[in-house]
């Protein structure tokens, strides 16, 4: 149990829990409960999480069970690879929900900035040209202001499906 724990501690670091259940283990609840067990223990129960029922290839036609404490809950075979490109989309749906999209044209002397964004964010492009450095990426909410330069005047924001367009 200890080593278990020792595991699930590093979900204190993690955006998302995504937890592989064996869909055909005879104490799959109770397994699922110790995990969640442990979770709340550690003070991470309330992050966001998917359940990925494995083993859909032995599994049969059984439908997902559902897990309210899941953001959603898949059936997934690791060995045959079903359901895993439905997981990586949703998985990005659940990391993006929390971050800003943004286009933004930095100026050179304001390039140490994107570092924030390669460190805490998601930097899609950065492409340099005359004017600066324009760059597209996902940030989170709690750094967007921290990309913000001060000394510039503010910029008319267009927002439209969360992606902040700067002009």
């Amino acid at each position: 149990i200890e080593a278990f724990k020792s595991t699930l501690e590093e979900a204190k670091y993690a955006d998302i829990i995504i937890h592989v259940v064996d869909s055909v283990h005879p104490d799959m609840d109770r397994q699922i409960a110790a995990v969640y067990e442990t979770l709340d223990e550690l003070q991470v129960g309330d992050k966001p999480g998917i359940n990925l029922f494995n083993k859909t290839d032995l599994a049969g036609n059984a439908e997902t069970i559902k897990d309210m404490r899941a953001k959603c809950s898949m059936r997934v075979s690791a060995k045959t690879g079903e359901g895993i490109d439905e997981f990586l989309d949703e998985l990005g749906k659940i990391l993006r929900e929390n971050r800003i999209h943004i286009n933004r044209c930095f100026k050179y002397q304001d390039a140490g900035r994107i570092q924030l964004i390669r460190e805490f964010g998601t930097l899609i492009s950065e492409e340099y040209t005359q004017d600066g450095i324009e760059v597209e990426a996902y940030v989170p909410k709690e750094i967007y202001d921290k990309l913000s330069v001060e000394e510039q005047p503010k910029r008319k924001k267009l927002i439209f499906n969360k992606t902040i367009f700067e002009k």
